[in-house]
């Protein structure tokens, strides 16, 4: 996920941009709490029940299995705890891969748990013993006996902001490769995106024709991207850049600076990050503008001052003193903040 900001006024690179996209609330980028099933319209909850489906379907013997089944992650981590480890392959960058959370994600797995007591750590736990972690940035970081044979424990895959090419290669594998009849999605049991946004990935057919259950992170980045909007609203605020050039220059910046109190929020794209940043500019006393495709659907929302469907961007966007772009990347809202949206 990215986030860039300007002043709304003085560039036409004016907008804090975001890209959401999922359907249910979750916490974490690889947790038992519960994530996004993509490739259905609704979730199931973490009962037993449905950890007993999704072990049924996806992570035993192969079964008689005819049609997707809507799903939540809860489901597919919790049923992990019965059956044989899963090898869990991690694709991820070379910056990334020696980076905390991957590093916390192995300690976890090794039933290192939670040593600190951390509520950003706690995200991470997985069910001790349940998965065999392997971190790679290629293709050819993975073991070969897992990627190259269709028999055996169950494979679930982490793309952890990694080459969608080796995502590609690890899906064309023989382990991801169907059984007709039997096992739609072969040994692969499960796709987890670390992003809320995962169009990038939809774009590769393994992954968007592909039968094993596809999640993703809605949740896990809305309260640092909410705080990340305030900080671009305070850079601009209170002139931080002409504060750092007069630090380097060794002189004491004397002037007046602004504040947020009484300034407009204009969010287009009222979804969890949205909603994460109408609470921070609300504590900061700003008039909070939102736009969704429904706005029928955060009626009531002490967060809000207006709500607007997304037909009343420009609108939005004249009144807001900072803007922040929420919006998945689809083809509905496809350049949808342009030239005459700016000025």
């Amino acid at each position: 996920t990215s986030f860039a900001f300007a002043p709304l006024r003085s560039t036409a690179r004016s907008v804090s941009a975001s890209r959401p996209f999922s359907n249910t609330t979750s916490a974490g980028i690889f947790n038992s709490r519960g994530f996004a099933t993509l490739r259905s319209s609704s979730s199931s909850s973490s009962s037993c029940a449905a950890a007993a489906s999704v072990h049924q379907q996806y992570l035993t013997t192969p079964k008689q299995h005819t049609h997707r089944r809507a799903m939540s992650a809860t489901a597919v981590s919790a049923a992990a705890t019965a059956v044989p480890t899963t090898t869990l392959l991690v694709v991820t960058s070379p910056s990334l891969a020696n980076s905390d959370p991957i590093k916390r994600l192995l300690l976890n797995a090794q039933g290192g748990g939670n040593a600190n007591n951390d509520a950003a750590e706690d995200l991470l736990l997985l069910p001790p013993g349940a998965f065999d972690v392997r971190v790679g940035t290629c293709v050819d970081d993975f073991p070969r006996d897992v990627l190259d044979s269709a028999e055996g424990s169950p494979v679930a895959v982490l793309f952890w902001f990694g080459d969608a090419g080796v995502l590609r290669d690890v899906l064309r594998s023989e382990c991801a490769k169907p059984k007709p009849g039997v096992m739609p999605q072969g040994r692969l049991a499960w796709v987890h995106s670390g992003s809320a946004g995962v169009e990038h990935l939809l774009k590769l057919p393994e992954v968007r024709e592909g039968a094993a259950p596809l999640t993703n992170a809605k949740g896990a980045f809305s309260a640092s991207l909410g705080e990340w909007a305030i900080f671009g609203c305070m850079w601009f605020a209170k002139k931080v850049n002409a504060m750092r050039k007069s630090q380097q220059a060794g002189k004491w910046m004397r002037g007046s600076v602004g504040m947020l109190q009484g300034k407009t929020m204009s969010i287009v794209g009222y979804g969890d990050i949205g909603k994460a940043c109408a609470q921070r500019a609300k504590a900061m006393g700003m008039r909070v503008v939102a736009l969704r495709r429904n706005p029928a659907r955060s009626a009531g929302d002490d967060n809000v001052d207006e709500l607007l469907p997304l037909s009343d961007l420009h609108k939005a966007m004249a009144a807001g003193d900072f803007v922040v772009l929420a919006l998945p990347h689809t083809p509905e809202t496809n350049k949808m903040v342009d030239a005459a949206a700016i000025a």
